[in-house]
């Protein structure tokens, strides 16, 4: 089993990105995946690398990411993988996707084309857990807590294909 922590939107939200890793870190997650809008590069070394995020760290940039290279330096510093605009690869011999911005129509496209087990995405600032035949689409919902006044993230359980939003 693997257990893969999922956040999104953190927006330079220092306090509650940290919250968050905190968590990842209590219950041993073995990956964490950034599905975009994490803003500036130091949050790379602010929450990320000085909480010692236990899990392997993948991010993809999202539609308000302005300084990628920054983002890609300090991130690959660190020793995470920053994949620019989408990630796509195996954990758990789960197929995987992760794009901040996908729109509805697209997205339900390819996971009816059942070439991944799981599609993660942001942008929305709301949380959204829902299968389409055997796919997992996942948006963790709004880490910053900015739109909804919510700050959650997601946790996969790869053994039992499921999902759950949590409230941090």
């Amino acid at each position: 089993m693997v257990k893969i922590g999922i956040i999104s939107d953190t927006h330079d939200n220092i306090e509650t990105a940290k919250k968050a890793v905190q968590y990842f870190n209590s219950i041993n997650i073995d990956y964490c995946l950034h599905a975009g809008d994490i803003i500036a590069p130091f949050m790379a070394n602010l929450v990320f690398n000085d909480l010692k995020c236990k899990g392997n760290l993948i991010l993809v940039q999202g539609n308000n990411d302005g300084e990628i290279t920054g983002n890609k330096l300090n991130f690959t510093k660190i020793g995470s993988n920053f994949a620019g605009n989408y990630y796509v690869g195996i954990i758990d011999n789960k197929n995987i996707l992760m794009q901040h911005d996908i729109h509805p129509k697209i997205l339900e496209s390819i996971a009816s084309s059942n070439k991944f087990d799981i599609i993660i995405h942001g942008h929305t600032h709301s949380s959204e857990k829902k299968n389409i035949g055997n796919t997992i689409i996942l948006n963790p919902g709004e880490c910053c807590g900015i739109l909804s006044g919510k700050n959650t993230i997601a946790i996969i359980d790869t053994e039992k294909m499921d999902a759950k939003i949590i409230t941090l």
